[in-house]
């Protein structure tokens, strides 16, 4: 005959699966009793904390926090309702939800920081902290205004909060913020809610990291960061400032909703990203790396202003309705330029071509009514500009490349060209 089941070996069984959730509700069972590891853990629930949405949590929290000291607080699943900041004020300390991000809630019902973190080796894991009603939304989520180094901020989410999580001055060495969802709320008129914000400048604290991170419509505001990574996001905007250092943005959307986004700082690179929204490089920038596809549409505009000593590698970047494309070329001036692209169909008309603001390639593929001449303008070329003109639309008459070279009627060919610092010259040509 098998031995009877006890609540507890369910717990014990269910725990880590997802299922605990309900837990609360068996007649007879208290959350109080959910199982923890034997390793130091501390439960939430034994220092007075109910979880219901209903109770005030603030104390029996604290009570908690202050007594797991250098140990893992575990926070069944359930409603923290809170009412002041919670201190986190001791090193090693881990806040550890129970799963899936949602099911262990942090409600912050005043206009304070829902958490203030003072001490090192702080890691937060699987936690929604969420402000309400409306004027719970001002403050800051997660404020490192201490040393704060290595903080962790782990698989959680922060909703209707003025700014999600704020790092002071030179807090946060070390900071690790990966596979979060951060959605502010703004109470403040013609603000964007932030997302991340460092209040610089830094002088010491270094290596941040930000990682597969979704903002809703939040920034991230890096205003004196020091080498701060940005890796496979979703934010709205990014805002620097001239003394922003090291900042590298890699694999990332910015879709700014039409708001201007201007580059700034000094040794900084976006790798890979694209924008939606007009772009500008500051006359700042300094040092600085661009790889990849720096607007999205053409409707949006691309400016430089930065000084000499950048490198710019852009894919595909159109600025007003023209595609603006360059091709690799060693260092003029202290910057190099490496941009790709191929125009549409150039029609049935006559063409001037301008380095800096066309497709390297330019196709013709309508048959023409009429003999036709390509302009090369000497106009912003470069030393090593080219293009290649491509004429696959027939017919029974010339294609002209400047005076350098003419396709004949009927016939389907290239003609390349490039700028030698002093006049266009022909470099090839050869028929498809």
């Amino acid at each position: 005959m098998s031995n009877p089941v006890s609540r507890r070996d369910l717990a014990e069984a269910a725990l880590g699966t997802g299922l605990l959730a309900g837990l609360g509700d068996w007649p007879g069972f208290s959350r109080a009793d959910l199982p923890v590891p034997s390793d130091g853990w501390f439960n939430v629930l034994t220092f007075g904390a109910k979880g219901d949405g209903v109770a005030d949590d603030t104390a029996g929290l604290q009570a908690a926090i202050t007594a797991a000291g250098k140990r893992t607080l575990f926070f069944p699943p359930g409603v923290y309702r809170t009412t002041k900041p919670l201190l986190l004020d001791s090193g090693q300390l881990k806040l550890m939800g129970s799963g899936a991000q949602g099911t262990t809630t942090i409600l912050k019902e005043h206009a304070g920081d829902g958490f203030v973190v003072n001490h090192a080796q702080v890691e937060m894991h699987f936690l929604a902290i969420e402000g309400r009603p409306a004027a719970a939304g001002a403050g800051i989520g997660v404020n490192v205004a201490g040393a704060g180094e290595n903080f962790r901020f782990i698989d959680c989410s922060i909703a209707f909060i003025d700014i999600g999580i704020q790092f002071a001055a030179d807090a946060g060495q070390g900071a690790m913020i990966a596979n979060c969802r951060i959605a502010p709320f703004t109470t403040t008129p013609g603000r964007e809610g932030c997302s991340i914000r460092v209040r610089g400048p830094d002088t010491v604290a270094r290596d941040r990291h930000v990682v597969n991170l979704s903002t809703g419509a939040g920034t991230l505001e890096l205003f004196g960061a020091l080498d701060f990574f940005v890796t496979n996001c979703i934010v709205r905007n990014i805002f620097t400032d001239p003394v922003t250092f090291g900042l590298h943005v890699v694999n990332c959307r910015i879709g700014s909703l039409g708001r201007p986004v201007t580059f700034d700082g000094r040794g900084c690179s976006y790798i890979g990203c694209m924008i939606a929204g007009d772009v500008t490089l500051a006359r700042t920038l300094v040092a600085s790396t661009f790889v990849g596809n720096m607007a999205t549409e053409a409707k949006y505009t691309f400016t430089d202003l930065s000084i000499p000593g950048n490198n710019l590698v852009l894919h595909g970047v159109h600025t007003e309705g023209k595609y603006l494309n360059k091709h690799l070329i060693p260092n003029v001036a202290g910057r190099t330029f490496a941009l790709s692209g191929m125009s549409p169909d150039r029609g049935d008309r006559d063409v001037t071509l301008l380095a800096q603001a066309d497709a390297p390639v330019q196709r013709f593929a309508t048959p023409l009514s009429a003999d036709r001449t390509i302009t090369l303008s000497s106009q912003s070329a470069y030393p090593g500009a080219r293009f290649r003109i491509v004429r696959t639309g027939l017919g029974p008459f010339q294609l002209r490349v400047g005076q350098l070279k003419a396709m004949p009627a009927g016939t389907a060919a290239t003609v390349d060209v490039e700028f030698d610092g002093t006049a266009w010259v022909l470099t090839g040509y050869g028929l498809l």
